[in-house]
């Protein structure tokens, strides 16, 4: 969020927009870097945890009714009827990410989101994972599993 701050005068010059615009812009960029770390964990949380866990479908109640709950009639209500500044429609459209962050830490808490994984039956092994067909071109997967810093031996050369 600060290198964003930073950055902020600078990313504005490379565009030719009136003054009332880059002020603007400027307050709705300060205004998303407050919301930093809400977005943050959103993006564990929600994309990573819960649907990790198995836990989708709340997922989508989650980010649908962030949007359509809150974000689309705060935006509607705030622009159209109350007639407010961009800048303060923004901050209010953008504060569906805290309401988003809340409910995801309490369904995290609730441990919920966890489900229980199948076990393989006895015929049929471990389980089939996308990648595993990388291993019929062996020296496609070598070369791509191989950590940067690791020199390739003679079987991964050309």
């Amino acid at each position: 969020g600060t290198v964003f701050l930073i950055l902020r005068d600078p990313l504005l010059s490379i565009y030719d927009v009136a003054d009332e615009v880059r002020r603007n812009a400027k307050i709705c960029m300060t205004i998303f870097t407050m919301y930093i770390p809400a977005i943050y964990v959103n993006l564990v949380v929600v994309v990573g945890v819960l649907r990790a866990g198995g836990d989708t479908r709340m997922c989508f109640v989650i980010d649908t009714s962030g949007v359509w709950l809150l974000a689309v009639p705060v935006a509607f209500l705030g622009s159209m009827v109350w007639k407010l500044p961009i800048t303060v429609v923004y901050g209010m459209v953008t504060f569906e990410e805290v309401y988003k962050c809340v409910l995801a830490l309490i369904r995290y808490r609730t441990k919920k989101w966890l489900r229980k994984r199948p076990k393989p039956s006895a015929g049929q092994g471990a389980p089939q994972w996308p990648w595993s067909a990388m291993s019929a071109t062996p020296l496609l997967s070598k070369r791509l599993l191989r950590p940067l810093w690791m020199p390739m031996d003679a079987s991964m050369s050309l």
